[in-house]
């Protein structure tokens, strides 16, 4: 095949491989929980840009937070449209990596070595993080692949030198996202040395631009590091490296041996197809420094193998990359579909808090109420709640889903529907009689640790008793199992959801029926009704008791809830408009003799009109 077809199959290859794992990234969306250094990227990202450098925390650089404020004023603020932008950089860290593999090895490897990056667990969780190490992960393999074009060329020329100083932008960005971008220079210096020995004096151009445009970031952090170094007992921390391979391998132990076996397959066929490893000694040389790093500084410094080390990935996987280029055919078929599986394979490190428990889904409760909550309704926070102890974490949901405000109040009183975010069974107990006075638990979601729940009263409080002792405290109209409050308008052949609220201030002396009619406004005529015993429910979906439906076994000073489907007739008289007006009325009535009861309220014929409402056809 000639050279050009080669690689218009080579770039149309790689364009289906960056497809695929793009889209193995897609799954994760939902299931990642933004943990609270996520949730303070995106909140200090918002403001002036003045704002957002000012806001930089201690031990970080500004330039990952401009980025951010940036793309959210250009596409939003949502946690994934966020999580997007940390794919997209690991599309092009894939790209670079594939480009310093070519470098190195042609034919297999680079492949090989994209695969082998994009399915790391370590990899597809940093690159769905909304923290600067996604960028930093892109930047590094952009730096390897700068080093090798710069010191691997026989002359410099205008465009060598455009190369350096771009391998100085991309060690600068590294040191101005996080102090350990430092580090990843020392692992380009360490290679650089190994590799080109002779042409050390051209790293002066991209070193003293780095040295001297990094100097202002290294003198913040320098005093970090110093005051780390000063209060820290650990010298030598042995167990960081094993951290570094567990974090990027995976956590089950079948992963941890899958990777050790690739790791051993990759170091022999490296030995045996370069027997004095001259070619790949350099990388094998620099994960070496970067190894020791991690043992003699990491734990001085208050870093760990964990994703911290990003700037080892880069290396080793090259190395792997190289070695594993060198199986037999039927062989590396076999380590190319093995890894294309594994980047569909659930790895993720998992979305776990500082103590290694799981992130309580504080950004998913807050999505569910914004699609439940109703105008009107307060939120209640009790204090013992272990969604979060970050104010920024709750600012920042509340102005993402309720951007025209929420009311948050301290006392639930005087409130029909009240939600009520705790962690259950540790709840405030004052503040929770409170909430749970004379209201009814209903629908919830989250983890017990993190549980947002609806409590509602009925509407009419107070109540209209019926001389049969039950007591009427109102209704709502209902649409999709919400109340509605906007005027009621339905078409031919619709129905019409009523929920009923009801007490019994003295026990009914008899099982008694409920009528719900629907009448000509005009003229009174009945077009249609409703008529059996209340058909009591619970609005706590999770409650399957049985609640009575005679009435005289209702419970003194209880609330009783039902819920009504009226259904309108395909044909009703209209008036020329195509609408006419009728109204929903309601009756309590003794099925024996059909006598119906008495009330305040009511019309002549002991009816209780709810409201009128519209029907239209065309």
């Amino acid at each position: 095949m000639p050279l050009s077809n080669r690689k218009s199959w080579a770039v149309l290859l790689f364009a289906v491989l960056l497809v695929l794992i793009v889209l193995s990234r897609a799954p994760y969306f939902s299931q990642l929980e933004l943990d609270p250094h996520e949730v303070w990227t995106m909140w200090q990202s918002v403001g002036t840009l003045p704002q957002v450098i000012n806001r930089t925390p201690y031990d970080w650089g500004p330039l990952y937070y401009v980025v951010m404020y940036g793309w959210q004023n250009t596409v939003g603020v949502h946690t994934e449209t966020a999580r997007i932008l940390s794919v997209l950089w690991l599309v092009l860290g894939s790209a670079f990596i594939y480009r310093a593999m070519a470098r190195l090895r042609s034919g297999n490897a680079p492949f090989l070595a994209t695969l082998l990056y994009a399915t790391s667990a370590g990899i597809i969780y940093l690159s769905l993080n909304i923290r600067g190490y996604a960028l930093q992960l892109a930047l590094m393999p952009l730096g390897f692949w700068l080093l090798l074009r710069y010191f691997g060329a026989k002359r410099l020329g205008w465009r060598e030198y455009l190369t350096g100083i771009a391998l100085a932008a991309a060690m600068l960005g590294m040191v101005y996202i996080h102090p350990t971008g430092m580090l990843a220079c020392v692992v380009l210096g360490a290679y650089t040395l190994f590799a080109y020995p002779r042409r050390l004096l051209r790293g002066l151009l991209p070193g003293i631009l780095v040295l001297v445009l990094a100097l202002p970031q290294l003198q913040i952090r320098f005093g970090t590091a110093t005051s780390r170094l000063d209060s820290s007992s650990s010298i030598v921390d042995l167990n960081s490296v094993y951290s570094f391979f567990q974090y990027y391998t995976g956590q089950s132990v079948v992963q941890q041996i899958l990777a050790l076996v690739l790791l051993i397959a990759a170091l022999i066929l490296l030995y045996r197809s370069l027997p004095k490893l001259t070619r790949a000694l350099p990388l094998f040389l620099s994960i070496a420094v970067g190894c020791a790093m991690l043992i003699f500084l990491g734990g001085r410094l208050g870093f760990t193998g964990q994703r911290h080390a990003w700037w080892l990935v880069t290396p080793v996987v090259l190395l792997m990359a190289w070695g594993l280029s060198y199986l037999p055919k039927p062989a590396l078929i076999g380590c190319f579909a093995f890894l294309l599986v594994g980047l569909y394979v659930p790895a993720l490190p998992g979305s776990l808090d500082e103590s290694g428990n799981p992130n309580p889904p504080l950004g998913v409760n807050f999505a569910w109420l914004a699609r439940s909550a109703r105008w009107g309704d307060a939120v209640v926070i009790d204090p013992r709640q272990q969604c979060s102890i970050y104010k920024d974490e709750w600012d920042y949901y509340t102005r993402l889903y309720f951007p025209q405000g929420i009311n948050i109040v301290d006392n639930p009183a005087g409130y029909r529907r009240v939600w009520y975010i705790a962690a259950d069974g540790w709840n405030d107990p004052q503040l929770k009689g409170e909430v749970t006075n004379d209201r009814l638990p209903s629908i919830f979601n989250g983890p017990w640790n993190c549980l947002f729940r609806l409590y509602i009263a009925p509407p009419d409080s107070t109540g209209i008793l019926y001389a049969n002792g039950m007591r009427f405290h109102g209704y709502e109209i209902l649409e999709d199992g919400q109340p509605i409050s906007i005027p009621l308008v339905r078409r031919e052949s619709d129905s019409i959801t009523v929920r009923l609220w009801w007490s019994a201030d003295n026990p009914p002396p008899l099982d008694y029926s409920v009528g719900l009619y629907m009448l000509d406004a005009d003229t009174g005529t009945l077009i249609t009704q409703l008529d059996s015993a209340p058909q009591l429910l619970s609005l706590d979906p999770m409650d399957f008791s049985r609640l009575p439906t005679e009435t005289s076994r209702w419970k003194l000073n209880q609330l009783y809830v039902e819920e009504r489907t009226l259904n309108i007739p395909d044909s009703i008289p209209f008036s020329r408009e195509g609408a006419h007006t009728f109204e929903l009325a309601l009756v309590v009535y003794q099925s024996e003799d059909n006598q119906r009861v008495t009330a305040p309220g009511l019309t002549p014929d002991n009816l209780r009109i709810l409201q009128t409402f519209t029907v239209r056809s065309w």
